[in-house]
């Protein structure tokens, strides 16, 4: 189902049945498989972007149309963008406040 026409893939998901959210997961899949399978030659930011609200099970089902060291590649990515630094209110006011005093005592 990778290289099918559009209306194969909408008549497939129609078939199933399926709820809407994989129904439409079913529909977008030929654009989503080309997508990631040319994203796992880029570069890691690259890789990231295009995983961007793709779902675990399609990122595994583009994963296993690759070679192993592509789809390795690819679900890497994965783990890359699960790494989100964060820094409160409460962190900032804290380093503010540290910085005054570090100052003063100079």
């Amino acid at each position: 189902m990778g290289e099918g026409n559009e209306g194969m893939v909408a008549a497939v998901a129609e078939r199933l049945n399926l709820p809407r959210r994989e129904g439409a997961a079913v529909r977008r899949w030929p654009h989503t498989s080309k997508r990631l399978v040319a994203a796992a030659r880029a570069p890691l930011p690259r890789r990231i972007a295009a995983i961007e609200g793709v779902s675990a099970d399609e990122l595994i089902a583009a994963a296993a149309l690759l070679s192993a060291p592509l789809a390795r590649c690819l679900l890497e990515a994965r783990k890359a963008a699960g790494l989100h630094l964060t820094i409160r209110g409460r962190d900032l006011l804290a380093a503010l406040l540290g910085w005054r005093v570090w100052r003063r005592l100079r």
